[in-house]
């Protein structure tokens, strides 16, 4: 009641304290909307109102499912004491509350601002897989109880606890989160985020991204950590956080091999360690998919790696079926061998898997390419781009997008992409080759003949290869004019290897 009180205010400062059941509005026509409508001012304080309720509504049902399926002994932390939950719950390693934003603009009327990151952000972090957020009501039934951070932790039993604060003045706004580690009492990051009140909801947006991002990794990192003392030989920790440092540098085949070589002597001491055998499937289907040539691998033997890759897999799901790591594997298997179907299947779930990860939604944008839905391959590949982390610039993504811009004849943004992927990463021979597709539908050999020659000093061995590629399912006329009037000639008037 108090809570929905709270709600009431914010919709309309006025409100009686007496709060009654809500009814459904009725949906409007645009020429049935109430002809009085709100000032812009108070326009813009019910449609944040609008946008707090609904999240809230979502996070209820979010946590409650969670609570009734993950973690029976917890069922009591968002209906009653978040103490007596806390009593009787082994606190989840993956578990966060976003504490109330305070609002420090000096104007009261402004509040709104805050509470509205507040549940914008909580509803925001419940997407991170595995992860228990606790319930908006219950962050705010704590608010004022001045708790420490350590005391927080206990109250709520959560790892994890965001606070923020909004600052600013009648153009200006300053949002100022920070993250802290409830055992410790340490922050693990702080960071402002500033923009205009004007652009107030793009403003929103950009900070719930920003810190679920942040947010989702410094938790998954640290549970990590953690999860390896309790499982593994330090010996084997090491291992796997060695190999987990290599996967941040951009893709390369002797990368690949370092991290094969790592899992491979964690399997050694410890046959059964799931991580382990999860990462190596992955290595395996990506040297398979990306590295043929310089492997120097025939068709029968690429197909034979990626399915080393895919039987390891394949085991892991049977102990973890909701393994995203081993679910990717299995995709990017299934696109090597030529399963469209299986492919696009496996993406999917992997991108269910893993929401905010860059990888998974790489791999779903490839499998639409292969589909031919290019429109969907699009929005797979800028979703990626939102979830990548800036201190590794997605360089595969933006192949990937070099490739779809071709694809779909726009050689000047293909040139682009390919430029930002080789930029990134050096090594990315299709970037190279793509940048001599793009620049020989342009009409300038001169430059497609240089990208040509950097694509095959990287790979001596690059033959056009198009024999095995499965054409679009049910678009096969429109592939078949895509390779025939586009690709072929653009690979000959590059000068390509045939």
């Amino acid at each position: 009641a108090a809570f929905a009180e709270r709600i009431a205010k914010l919709v309309d400062p006025r409100a009686s304290s007496s709060i009654s059941a809500p009814t459904t509005p009725p949906v409007l026509a645009p020429d049935e909307r109430p002809r009085n409508t709100p000032k812009p001012a108070a326009a813009a304080r019910s449609s944040m109102a609008m946008k707090i309720g609904a999240a809230c509504a979502v996070i209820s049902l979010g946590g409650g499912i969670y609570l009734a399926t993950q973690n029976k002994s917890a069922t009591t932390l968002g209906a009653g004491s978040p103490s007596e939950a806390s009593k009787s719950t082994t606190i989840n390693p993956l578990s966060v509350m976003v504490m109330p934003f305070a609002n420090q603009t000096g104007d009261k009327e402004k509040a709104y601002i805050a509470d509205a990151l507040t549940s914008s952000i909580t509803n925001d972090l419940s997407r991170i897989r595995d992860a228990f957020i606790v319930p908006t009501a219950t962050a705010f039934s704590l608010a004022d109880k001045k708790f420490t951070i350590p005391q927080l932790g206990k109250e709520a039993a959560v790892r994890f606890v965001l606070n923020g604060s909004v600052t600013g003045d009648k153009e200006k706004l300053r949002i100022s989160a920070a993250l802290s580690n409830t055992q410790t009492g340490a922050q693990l990051w702080t960071e402002t985020f500033d923009g205009k009140q004007t652009d107030l909801f793009a403003l929103q947006d950009q900070v719930t991204t920003r810190i679920g991002n942040t947010i989702g990794s410094q938790m998954i990192i640290v549970s990590a950590r953690e999860s390896e003392k309790r499982a593994n030989t330090p010996q084997v920790a090491d291992l796997l956080m060695r190999a987990n440092a290599l996967d941040l540098d951009q893709q390369s085949l002797s990368r690949h091999q370092a991290i094969e070589a790592l899992f491979r002597q964690a399997l050694t001491l410890e046959p059964d360690n799931v991580n382990a055998k999860a990462g190596l499937a992955m290595g395996l289907v990506l040297q398979a998919i990306n590295f043929r040539g310089e492997l120097k691998l025939d068709r029968a033997g690429q197909i034979a790696l990626s399915k080393q890759g895919a039987n390891l897999a394949e085991s892991v799901r049977k102990t973890e079926p909701n393994n995203p790591t081993a679910t990717g594997a299995i995709s990017i298997h299934a696109t090597t061998v030529g399963d469209l179907g299986g492919a696009i299947v496996a993406a999917k779930r992997y991108v269910e898997l893993a929401p905010k990860s860059r990888a998974a939604y790489s791999t779903l944008g490839l499998s639409l390419t292969d589909m031919g839905d290019l429109a969907g391959a699009r929005a797979a590949y800028e979703q990626a781009l939102q979830f990548a982390n800036p201190a590794t610039p997605p360089a595969i993504t933006y192949n990937n997008l070099a490739e779809l811009s071709f694809i779909e004849d726009r050689p000047d943004e293909a040139i682009k992409w390919a430029q930002l992927a080789l930029q990134t990463n050096p090594n990315i021979v299709e970037s190279y080759f793509l940048l001599a597709l793009a620049y020989a539908r342009k009409g300038d050999q001169v430059q497609a003949r240089k990208a040509a020659a950097e694509a095959v000093r990287v790979n001596p061995t690059l033959k056009l290869d198009i024999k095995d590629k499965v054409p679009w399912p049910g678009k096969e006329a429109a592939y078949r004019k895509y390779i025939e009037t586009q690709y072929l000639p653009a690979w000959r008037l590059a000068g390509l290897p045939e």
